[in-house]
């Protein structure tokens, strides 16, 4: 499963001119990197306009810059019961909940994101986490499958959507959302790798070698794609190459145990 970085910054206004409020000089300053100036100047905000969830959600974006989840998570909470619409606050509160351990609250504020905002691609991204962390493949396809309406050719949702449909056991899906990353990403190891594991899981062994040798060809570091190709090697009878790629894994793994890629070799007969 990959995730993106969901935190959000969604700016209101585009130009800071010489006159502008403490919002707007936030906004300029938190887009030049400046996290300091912008939280005085979104304290500020805060201070002149007490009701406006827009300085919270800002103060909650630089406080997770900042590494401080806890300030971020308060900061968020205030801007959402300021207005429950504000879907970026949402979704940036249900990714901390998520990484904090706290899927149930997770899935409670990635809800409202997509409720809030049902176009905004980060928010279905962000659900999509959620349910793969709670195991609910199903709504998790779902969810990635929104996603990728906002963002058709998105690499990161392609990769995560097969997973989940992998998962479900629905091979034909998983596989045409792998091949689809592979096109996108062709130098991509990754996309290679879960196209051909997911090509052995569906018998379609020779196809499935071919994709996990790509994936091994752009990264020869990648142990668990050497792992794989032995497997693969085994079923097609390929005794010799997959004695080849259990030599590469444990070179990669030297501490994985040995004992059952011995006997699978000994037991291997060609083809």
């Amino acid at each position: 499963m990959i995730a993106h970085m969901l935190t959000q910054l969604a700016l209101w206004v585009l130009a800071a001119g010489a006159g502008a409020g403490p919002l707007e000089r936030g906004e300029a300053l938190l887009e030049k990197g400046d996290l300091s100036g912008a939280r005085t100047a979104f304290s500020e905000a805060q201070r002149a306009a007490p009701k406006d969830a827009r300085p919270y959600y800002y103060l909650g974006v630089i406080a997770e810059k900042q590494g401080d989840p806890r300030a971020a998570s308060t900061h968020y909470e205030k801007a959402v019961a300021l207005d429950p619409k504000l879907a970026e606050a949402w979704t940036n509160l249900s990714a901390l909940d998520l990484a904090a351990g706290r899927p149930d609250d997770a899935l409670k504020a990635a809800l409202r994101a997509t409720a809030a905002r049902p176009d905004s691609f980060e928010a279905w991204f962000n659900l999509g986490l959620v349910h793969d962390a709670l195991k609910r493949h199903a709504e998790a396809i779902r969810a990635y499958s929104s996603a990728l309406k906002q963002k058709p050719n998105d690499l990161d949702t392609l990769v995560n959507l097969g997973a989940a449909e992998r998962r479900a056991g629905s091979l034909d899906g998983a596989i045409g959302h792998f091949q689809q990353a592979v096109r996108l990403a062709p130098k991509d190891a990754q996309a290679h790798y879960n196209l051909g594991a997911c090509l052995s899981d569906a018998g379609k062994l020779d196809d499935a070698a071919r994709e996990i040798r790509t994936a091994v060809t752009i990264d020869a570091k990648y142990a668990l794609a050497w792992c794989r190709l032995a497997s693969v090697e085994l079923k097609r009878g390929r005794c010799e190459g997959a004695r080849a790629a259990f030599a590469e894994f444990f070179k990669l793994a030297p501490k994985s145990p040995r004992g059952e890629a011995d006997d699978a070799l000994k037991a291997c007969k060609p083809r």
